[in-house]
């Protein structure tokens, strides 16, 4: 997506505020990851077999993308 840098977002998971997440477009830092199964938010258990697959194949992606 295209941003500039400072540029702020906001995720707020549904029903809790509290949860609060804040990222910030930093140029240092191009890539920003949320995910919402390691945050604790959503149960891997609750993605069928095809959410899972895409699941482990985007990790794959960011894992490789890392190195």
């Amino acid at each position: 997506m295209a941003t500039f840098p400072s540029h702020n977002f906001v995720i707020v998971p549904y029903g809790k505020r509290e949860d609060l997440k804040l990222f910030s477009a930093d140029p240092k830092q191009p890539l920003c990851i949320f995910d919402a199964i390691e945050e604790g938010l959503v149960g891997l258990d609750s993605l069928g077999a095809k959410e899972k697959d895409l699941y482990f194949a985007q990790l794959t992606n960011l894992n490789f993308a890392k190195r």
